[in-house]
């Protein structure tokens, strides 16, 4: 029977009202949990028998902010209600692990005011969650454990009778409304007993004492119960003394708490645990044992009693509820910890301040390294009284916030133990929050080896995880193997050092493997107290300046020791975890391929990843150039060069003039284009901070310098500078001894510096020297400048302390320039990752547009080097052969030395450019008349000249020395000089490795043919001495008297 149209609108305009009874749902974060806002909605559609269009329509009025306009978004795609349903719940539902919530659901407690219908309503809500998990058999059991002990008495009588949730709470009613009368008619109020948590923890956590120093001021005065509490098992010392607590002269009068205290809540000194004295503290005693248990040494339970489990003793994680910059958050007070710390994740969710980037050395209590990225200042409000601390931020802390003993110490907070709360004071004002219940604490479990699982398959691998030992954890798998059909059970395991054991099953037909580092699951336990350790040096540079401050500032011999950089000390910033973690964002990741992705398709500008593609597209093995890209991207942050960088390094003396009164020239005059050109630069160099204002006396003048490109070089001339500065020695490596090692390579990768010299800080005392003058103002570098004759030299000893051992195994550095060279693909690989580390943790920036990677031919220092060989860069000896033929001895002059520079590829080469050489402007000629003499180019300069233009068009080509190999030296003499040529016998033949020539003087002109063929041979082993001592090599020359010259009576005088 259909409705009439007014009881059709009666209808419409109830179940109008009726759905203003549902909530509305924005899907933010901390707001109503989307199963139970659906479970709403579904029972009153139940009751009103609405279609699904109608639903859906309906559905949409009640969301709000995001969840609304996603919704309108997909509107289209919503076919029927079920879709819908698991869209909202895909959607907006949190992740929550099994594991979590099955401890919520089993250790739900009902609260002292709380009603029984309200416990009721809570346990059924976590049992909707977790129904796959859990019958109705222990729901029951929950209600039982978890209502008041008034009430829990008379259900245990009657849970025979009890066989559903229904039937609990009806018997529960009915008892709670007893009681009610009962004890209305006593009191004429209702009121109950506090009740009591049914479950004891069982992990321990540090064992919390007064400190000897509040336990009595004065022989007058009765000391007061509220004291500061440390760890009684800290076993640092060095750091236990840097670790102070506020003084007891900050209460001028210890009595006037003792009224809200009585005497019977006061805390006594403990005996020692040891020795059972009175009179020191546990850790101090004479008879404790230096490892595991003070007592006894073994290393499987606590101090509390040799005979039991330290499981035995435990006490709670102190967790409270504060505001962090005006969020909610639970936070641990840890006096373990010198420092606070929290993680990237919950400073993500936060609004904060600038972020400020460092790295650091810290380790937890269970000895694992923290991944510190940086630090940031934060507001702590506690109850009103607002609190600021410094804190380091963290990617792998178990927990969201530590408050430490930095900020305990520094603003007077006290930990109540007896009453379960914390108190602070500021300014008069006193207030006090009470401890919370600890979270559940998650450690990632990641693969030590790389694995590989045959089809069909079920292997047992081992996993790591961020604490050494603990028994009963709770594993739980990472959902994303189930993707690939590789599957782990849920499992309670047990941790023996920092590893455990876990089946995996491939239950596909083919093969998978699993990369070293992927998660492949967490474990679970509660939380216990997270003490962190730091340099003791660090303590000074954290703690502000006041009345504590001397106490925790290191004394002794350790005071005042510099640190020093160690760029080869790898421990402090290899960090276990950070395997699949990206080094821009420091987002972490299960798998290498998952953080290969986030780096190619995010963090960096489309400019940089297309620079990046561009470097490996001359490789055309897919597999090759797909290796090559996951090391680029993981350090992409090299090749990233948008913002200034400065290296973590500040140079000493590196100007050392030692007394000299300053240099001061004034500036060069220049044009108005180029004044304006000088305007820019300083502008831009001022902005990137490479220089600052200054007031120094030292001045030198500025140049500007036209490059290749079109482009103006900023350059200043210290020329005045450097002829009063002390000369670095530090040598830079020979060119052909950087050539020889690359005999063997086949793969080349070369890496260029991005201003390599403004990346280097300078120190401040230098800074003044380098100072220089424009009409705009007086300004000094901050950062190395190029033109000091100091300039190489350091920047080369800077380089070569980065690159370490490493130097002359698989890679060089020639100032700015450095090579890396493998001898295989895979070699290559490894070494490219390493420099790449050793980079990046100096904080250097390369010039990705003239870097090169895995090349099998590259140029390096003006030579094209390949597999064994090496010639003359075309670039270079393409400006030679276009020379035009010279009009001036300068021109002459200038072109024979620049062929000069490849005479080792040039068989004779100083007979043939003889006549070239006699247009030096050196000449005795020219000396004598001292005067300009009139040019011209005779027919034998002329010869020369194009002679060399020929062979410099040939293809100049050498084999690089190999040791291995058998050396052949040839010499020769002629009526104008001699020669000779450095042979390897190689299975292709003989192989030139350079050749030598020399014009003879006169006087060896006129000697005899003998002599002169052997000082060809004397020359000839002398320059090449290297590679010839300590090896047998072969001896080969074209005049036969020299063969028995050694079998003769009366040997030649000269020649001897």
């Amino acid at each position: 029977m259909e409705a009439t149209p007014m009881e059709a609108r009666q209808i419409y305009s109830s179940q109008k009202e009726v759905m203003k009874k549902i909530a509305e749902f924005s899907g933010e974060a901390d707001e109503i949990d989307i199963d139970e806002w659906i479970f709403d909605l579904n029972n009153l559609f139940s009751l009103m028998k609405l279609k699904d269009e109608t639903k859906i329509i309906e559905t949409m009025g009640r969301l709000t902010g995001p969840a609304l306009r996603w919704y309108q978004e997909n509107l289209r795609s919503f076919i029927n209600w079920n879709d819908t349903e698991k869209a909202l719940r895909d959607r907006f539902k949190e992740f929550t692990s099994d594991s979590q919530l099955m401890q919520e659901f089993f250790y739900i407690r009902q609260e002292e005011n709380q009603s029984v219908i309200s416990f009721y309503e809570n346990v059924m809500r976590k049992y909707r969650k977790s129904r796959q998990f859990i019958t109705e058999q222990q729901v029951i059991t929950v209600l039982q454990n978890g209502v008041k002990n008034s009430l829990k008495e008379y259900l245990i009588r009657n849970e025979k009778e009890i066989k559903k949730p229904e039937e609990w709470l009806q018997v529960a009613r009915e008892e709670e409304y007893v009681q009610k009368r009962i004890q209305q008619q006593r009191n004429g109020l209702y009121s109950e007993t506090k009740n009591k948590t049914f479950f004891e923890s069982i992990l321990p956590t540090a064992t919390i004492q007064p400190t000897s120093s509040n336990i009595q001021s004065s022989s007058q005065q009765p000391y007061t119960s509220r004291h500061y509490y440390k760890q009684q098992h800290q076993q640092l010392p060095s750091l236990t003394n840097n670790r102070t607590h506020p003084k007891q002269n900050k209460f001028t009068n210890p009595q006037q708490h003792r009224e809200n205290y009585p005497e019977n809540k006061i805390r006594k000194s403990n005996p020692c645990l040891i020795c059972n004295k009175n009179n020191h503290a546990t850790i101090k005693c004479f008879y404790k044992k230096n490892n595991g248990c003070f007592k006894c040494g073994q290393s499987n339970h606590q101090i509390r009693d040799p005979k039991k489990s330290s499981t035995t003793t435990a006490f709670n994680p102190i967790f409270v509820k504060i505001l962090c910059n005006n969020t909610p958050q639970e936070a641990l007070i840890d006096t373990g910890s010198a420092i606070t710390i929290i993680h990237q994740n919950l400073l993500n969710k936060i609004s904060h301040k600038k972020f400020t980037s460092t790295t650091k050395n810290h380790l937890s209590a269970n000895c694992s390294t923290l991944n510190i990225i940086g630090e940031i200042p934060l507001e702590i409000n506690i109850n009103g009284i607002k609190t600021t601390v410094i804190a380091d931020v963290t990617t792998n802390l178990v927990t969201n916030l530590i408050l430490g003993s930095d900020w305990i110490q520094s603003n007077n907070v006290y930990i109540l133990t007896p009453e379960q709360r914390i108190m602070i004071r500021s300014r008069g004002k006193e207030v006090s929050t009470p401890f919370v219940k600890p979270p559940l604490l998650n450690y990632p479990a990641t693969l030590i080896n790389h694995i590989t699982l045959p089809p069909f398959s079920e292997k047992i691998v081992e996993a790591q995880v961020q604490h050494k030992n603990m028994t009963d954890v709770l594993f739980e798998p990472n959902p994303r193997l189930n993707n690939k059909a590789l599957f782990t059970a849920n499992a309670l395991l047990n941790i023996e050092n920092r590893t455990i054991k876990i089946s995996i099953i491939n239950a596909t037909n083919r093969q998978q493997t699993l990369s070293e580092g992927t998660k492949i699951g967490i474990v679970t336990q509660v939380s216990s107290t997270i003490g962190v350790t730091i340099p003791s040096s660090y303590l000074t540079e954290r703690i502000p300046k006041g009345k504590a401050c001397k106490e925790l500032i290191p004394e002794g011999k350790g005071a005042n020791k510099p640190n020093k950089l160690n760029f080869n000390d790898r421990s402090t910033t290899t960090l276990y975890g950070q395997q699949h973690q990206c080094r821009k964002c420091y987002q972490h990741f299960d798998t290498s391929n998952e953080l290969f992705k986030h780096l190619r398709n995010q963090c960096y500008p489309e400019e940089i990843r297309q620079q990046i593609n561009k470097l490996i597209e001359h490789i055309t093995d897919d597999k090759q150039r797909e290796q090559i890209l996951k090391i680029l991207w993981k350090y992409g942050k090299l090749f990233d060069i948008s913002e200034p960088s400065k290296i973590d390094i500040i140079l000493k003396n590196a100007i050392d003039t030692g007394t000299h009164r300053p240099v001061h020239t004034p500036p060069y005059r220049k044009s108005n284009k180029d004044q304006e050109t000088l305007r820019k630069e300083t502008d831009k160099l001022l902005k990137n901070g490479i220089i600052e204002h200054s007031t120094s006396p030292w001045s030198s003048p500025v140049v500007l310098v036209t490059k290749k490109d079109g482009t103006t070089r900023f350059c200043v001339d210290y020329r005045r500078l450097n002829q009063i500065t002390t000369k670095d020695a530090f040598p830079l490596p020979r060119i052909d001894d950087i050539y020889d090692q690359l005999t063997k390579a086949t793969y080349f990768t070369k890496f260029d510096f991005k201003a390599g010299y403004f990346q280097v800080p300078l120190d401040k005392a230098d800074r003044p020297k380098t100072a220089f003058s424009t009409r705009d103002g007086h300004f000094q570098f901050k950062v190395l400048p190029q033109g000091l004759t100091n300039g190489p030299p350091t920047f080369q000893r800077i380089v070569n302390q980065i690159l370490g051992p490493n130097r002359w195994k698989h890679v060089l550095a020639y100032i700015d320039d450095i090579i890396i060279y493998s001898q295989n693909f895979n070699e290559h690989l490894k070494h490219i990752e390493e420099v790449c580390s050793l980079l990046h943790e100096a904080n250097f920036k390369l010039n990705v547009d003239k870097c090169e990677v895995a090349r099998t031919e590259i140029l390096f220092l003006g030579h094209l080097i390949t597999a064994g060989t090496i010639k003359p860069d075309p670039d270079n000896i393409r400006g030679l052969t276009d020379t035009r033929e010279p009009t001036s001895a300068e021109e002459a002059f200038r072109f024979v030395k620049a062929a000069e520079y490849y005479r080792k590829f040039i068989p004779k080469f100083s007979i043939i450019a003889a006549p070239l050489h006699k247009y030096s402007p050196a000449t005795v000629q020219q000396q004598k008349n001292h005067k300009k003499l009139k040019f011209e180019l005779s027919a034998e300069a002329r010869t020369a000249f194009h002679q060399l233009k020929k062979i410099l068009t040939t293809d100049l080509i050498l084999d690089l020395p190999d040791d291995t190999l058998t050396f052949k030296l040839q010499t020769d003499a002629s009526v104008d000089g001699i020669g000779a040529v450095l042979l390897q016998i190689t299975p292709n033949g003989d192989r030139p490795l350079a050749y030598m020539s020399k014009k003879l003087t006169k006087t060896q002109i006129n000697w005899p043919t003998i002599e002169q063929e052997c000082y060809a041979i004397v020359q000839a082993i002398e320059k090449w001495d290297k590679y010839l001592r300590g090896h047998e090599f072969i001896l080969e020359t074209d005049h036969e008297p020299l063969i028995h010259f050694a079998n003769k009576e009366q040997l030649n005088k000269r020649c001897e």
